[in-house]
């Protein structure tokens, strides 16, 4: 069985992990502090325990803590590591603010060499992530990264 580890719990972590959940891929939500598990609430991990064994992490934070969170989550040598961040700022309207590597993916890439970094799951809303059969999905989802396997 595929397990996922899932960095985040806002819009785009939660939505996905509902999605990966209901298809059947095992999931571990990682948070910096895990709240005790809930009755038909998915359990949650530290970032490092929610990594271990994961076939892959899907990286949902926001992109200035991206590089910070994914060093927490340990040795990631050949893991597959989604870079799902959009690095923007708010004024009046986004405003792109990629860090100086150039981008997110490069940021992490850099930072975590031994890892297969790829980007994606950021070209479209959180309400295409918890219901990808909305009108106007944009299929196929967009993907990126320089690993050829």
């Amino acid at each position: 069985m595929t397990t996922v580890a899932i960095i985040g719990t806002g819009n785009v972590g939660s939505a996905l992990a509902r999605t990966f959940a209901k298809a059947g891929i095992r999931t571990r939500l990682g948070v910096r502090h895990p709240a005790p598990a809930s009755p038909g609430a998915p359990a949650e991990f530290s970032l490092a325990d929610s990594a271990k064994g994961a076939d892959a992490v899907f990286l949902c934070v926001p992109a200035a803590a991206a590089v910070e969170a994914a060093r927490a989550l340990g040795k990631l040598d050949g893991v597959i590591l989604v870079d799902c961040t959009n690095p923007v700022t708010w004024s009046d309207g986004p405003v792109l603010a990629p860090p100086p590597e150039g981008s997110v993916a490069q940021a992490l890439q850099q930072a975590l060499p031994a890892a297969r970094v790829v980007k994606g799951f950021n070209h479209f809303g959180a309400e295409i992530h918890a219901d990808p059969g909305l009108p106007g999905h944009p299929s196929p989802a967009l993907l990126a990264g320089d690993d050829a396997e």
